[in-house]
């Protein structure tokens, strides 16, 4: 017999409440309890604001924590409130009618076979018609990228996005909290490896196709788009490639290659922007920062 209640959680940060409405409310009726953590958004919400159903609740917090943590809260409370399974989504995810119950098939299915620690769904993005690949690495770090096929069954990845992700409470236990330090990027590339370190598999389920945006838009270099986010978010990017560091369960290869592959999107985007003085000092002050942790005290 297994275990069935399934808790979603969403973070939240200044969301378009349109959209923020439609996901919740989508959950409501593929879940036990829908968990909404605003993490310190600049207009504070009520309840019916997003939803009028019952088994939706909001959480605010009065200033951002990070996706870590506001993660762990949502986790915390689905955990107080019995719940069996946790998914993670972000605010701005548009999911299908029965995303949450194929993705619980499919966890229970491949679980018989395989020691799983997560499933997450494929993600297309709308805007600009495209499929994400997944990322394998072998064992000596080497990305491979792999643009999914619809349907084709599981496919074994090194790490997903967060948002979609479906674990279990006793696999959350075993491997741990996210990682706080993080606040925000990397952080469920950090989780994953860490769950891949102590033996588990990550899933990713190409039955289930989920949009998703990544970053505020994107620029075009030789065959590559690059997303570009804000220049608070960049300096987390950079920041926390210093903490993979850290990390012996990291493999050594993509420490360097993401190294090497930050900066030069950083210069990119910075050449690209008309806001080049921010993305310069959020580069420099993330410098700075990094240095500190690579040669400070541990994690």
């Amino acid at each position: 017999m297994y275990m069935d209640k399934v808790h979603a959680i969403i973070i939240i940060y200044n969301p378009n409440m349109g959209n923020l409405k439609v996901l919740a409310n989508a959950l409501s009726s593929q879940v036990e309890c829908v968990w909404v953590i605003d993490n310190g958004s600049k207009e504070q919400f009520i309840l019916s604001d997003i939803t009028d159903n019952q088994n939706i609740h909001l959480v605010l917090l009065h200033i951002n924590v990070g996706i870590a943590k506001a993660q762990n809260l949502g986790v915390k409370y689905a955990k107080e409130q019995g719940a069996d399974y946790f998914i993670f989504f972000d605010q701005d995810s548009v999911i299908q009618h029965d995303l949450v119950f194929k993705l619980k098939e499919d966890f229970i299915k491949i679980s018989k076979k395989e020691k799983i620690a997560a499933l997450g769904p494929i993600f297309f993005d709308t805007r600009f018609n495209f499929m994400y690949p997944q990322i394998i690495l072998n064992k000596y770090g080497v990305r491979k990228r792999i643009v999914p096929t619809y349907n084709s069954g599981p496919l074994e990845v090194s790490f997903i996005i967060s948002s979609g992700t479906l674990t279990s409470r006793v696999i959350f236990d075993d491997v741990g909290d996210m990682n706080e330090k993080f606040f925000i990027d990397y952080v469920d590339t950090e989780w994953c490896l860490r769950a891949k370190a102590k033996g588990y598999k990550i899933f990713s389920d190409t039955r289930v196709q989920m949009e998703h945006s990544i970053g505020d838009g994107n620029i075009k270099f030789l065959f590559w788009k690059l997303p570009v986010h804000s220049p608070i978010r960049r300096y987390y990017r950079m920041r926390n490639m210093y903490y993979l560091f850290k990390l012996d369960y990291v493999p050594f290869i993509l420490k360097i290659r993401e190294f090497i592959t930050n900066t030069i999107h950083q210069l990119l985007i910075t050449i690209a922007s008309n806001n080049k003085k921010d993305y310069i000092k959020s580069w420099y002050k993330s410098q700075i920062d990094g240095l500190k942790i690579v040669f400070g005290k541990n994690l």
